[in-house]
């Protein structure tokens, strides 16, 4: 951005809408913020006819929590839980024969359960999943 270019969005100068529009958007994307916390930085600016972009970028490489993988062994599990816990109340009665209601429960919802995270993480550990991910952090941020 230069300086003549922004003498001409202070003047009263002549222009049509969607140059003056570009020139203000381009001024703007200038004022984003390098360092927006410790892990979010600011890469490039996006001017398109009457808007502006600030790109960032997570750089989680110091990053002290535990991820998606954690957090979604963590969902599973107290999904398993509450599903341990309706099964015992309200399904009991279907339990197999020889087969307690608490016991049921545990082997019916842990069968299921467990193949769906299993096949989650699996999916997750998979190097263009992942690199998916972290593209999308970066255009949420």
């Amino acid at each position: 951005f230069t300086e003549e270019e922004l003498k001409r969005i202070e003047s009263d100068e002549e222009m049509d809408d969607e140059e003056y529009l570009t020139l203000l958007a381009k001024y703007e994307s200038y004022k984003c913020p390098v360092k927006v916390d410790e892990i979010t930085t600011w890469t490039s600016s996006e001017v398109t006819k009457d808007s502006y972009i600030c790109n960032y970028e997570i750089n989680d490489k110091n990053h002290k929590y535990g991820g998606l993988l954690v957090g979604y062994i963590c969902g599973v599990l107290g999904r398993y839980f509450f599903a341990f816990i309706s099964g015992w109340i309200f399904f009991g009665t279907y339990a197999w024969k020889g087969w307690g209601a608490v016991t049921y429960s545990l082997a019916y919802n842990g069968a299921y359960l467990g193949a769906e995270a299993a096949i989650t993480i699996a999916i997750i550990a998979i190097p263009y999943v992942q690199r998916a991910f972290r593209h999308v952090k970066t255009i949420i941020y």
